[in-house]
């Protein structure tokens, strides 16, 4: 019985362990790493500042130094002044900047984090920046880990909720870009009336409009500021599948894999789990808001903020793809947010 286990502990291991560095490889049918995508390179004809344009502090200091160099490569070009910060969230540190921007916290923890979880901000740092934006700071965070612990102190001072579990659209249409299965993004539309009127999907123009957001995977927003508003949201069709299901999912069809590689291994019959939904119409993947002086986007994920290079291969067939600023209008809804953040969207 234990060998049976250890097996199938074995088969699920790649699931159950987030990665812990940059490239990240998936062993199973697909071999897979990820990481920075180095040829990413804007185009813009207009740039917002010419010259000393708001400085952003780019946040590296919770988990999250990795997949935001197309990030920090587009907003400069649009003259913004980027600075790096490797360091606990302070007050006066946060004073001399415009915007603060959080990608993907909590994505490269190490083991001995995942083996006893701690809020990744604590209660001083969640509440400088809270201060900080009420007195007229902006903010963005694009980060909707699978870990509830990752973010949870300075959402809950934001008054901010994600839910971390399995959301299945079968509106969410695939959007029109170089990409190839077997990893292709959602979409979010204009067609599907997926967007709301804000200034941020708008642009200032109709060249700076936002059609479609194409987002590699998400967290939902379950609680947000009264005065929040849905950049974009999911169809009247979402539903929410709990985490916990589709674990014993997994696990009830890899002892059924296990079995039959392994007819003779004592056992107990496997039992079908009954699939759980709730349904979840309408939910949000982005709010903004406004919070005392200051302005807060919220985002469930940082995909479509970034760019990166995915090569992996698939019957002995190497291939790569990239994903981020280059699907649908990532680069023009990634610019729009920096745009209403520093007040040249109103």
């Amino acid at each position: 019985m234990l060998k049976r286990w250890l097996c199938l502990l074995t088969i699920l291991y790649p699931f159950l362990v987030p990665a812990q560095q940059p490239t990240r490889t998936m062993e199973g049918i697909i071999k897979m790493s990820i990481d920075d995508d180095e040829t990413y390179s804007p185009k813009l004809e207009h740039p917002a500042y010419e010259e000393d344009g708001p400085l952003v502090l780019l946040d590296e200091g919770h988990g999250n130094a990795h997949f935001d160099k197309a990030f920090a490569k587009l907003i400069s070009m649009d003259g913004y002044r980027v600075l790096v910060s490797p360091n606990p969230l302070k007050y006066d540190d946060l004073s001399k900047a415009k915007v603060l921007v959080i990608m993907n916290a909590g994505s490269f923890m190490t083991r001995v984090w995942y083996e006893n979880p701690q809020p990744l901000f604590s209660d001083v740092e969640a509440a400088a920046v809270r201060d900080w934006v009420a007195a007229g700071g902006s903010l963005l965070i694009a980060s909707g880990s699978a870990k509830p612990e990752s973010g949870e102190m300075l959402l809950n001072h934001l008054g901010v909720e994600f839910n971390h579990d399995i959301l299945s659209d079968r509106d969410l249409t695939k959007p029109s870009s170089s990409t190839q299965p077997p990893f292709e993004p959602a979409a979010f539309t204009r067609e599907k009336k997926m967007f709301s009127s804000h200034s941020i999907m708008a642009g200032r123009s109709e060249s700076e409009r936002v059609d479609v957001v194409a987002v590699d995977g998400f967290s939902v927003i379950l609680k947000s500021p009264n005065n929040a508003v849905a950049l974009f949201h999911c169809s009247d069709k979402a539903v929410i599948i709990p985490r916990d299901w589709l674990l014993k999912k997994q696990m009830a069809e890899a002892e059924r894999a296990l079995l039959k590689t392994s007819p003779a291994t004592e056992s107990q019959p496997v039992t079908t789990q009954v699939l759980s939904t709730v349904p979840a119409p309408g939910v949000p993947v982005a709010v903004a808001f406004t919070l005392g002086k200051g302005r807060v986007v919220i985002l469930g994920n940082g995909s479509a903020l970034s760019s990166i290079l995915r090569q992996f291969v698939v019957q002995g067939q190497p291939v790569s793809q990239k994903a981020g600023l280059d699907n649908g209008d990532n680069q023009k809804f990634t610019l729009n947010i920096m745009h209403w953040l520093t007040g040249l969207l109103e």
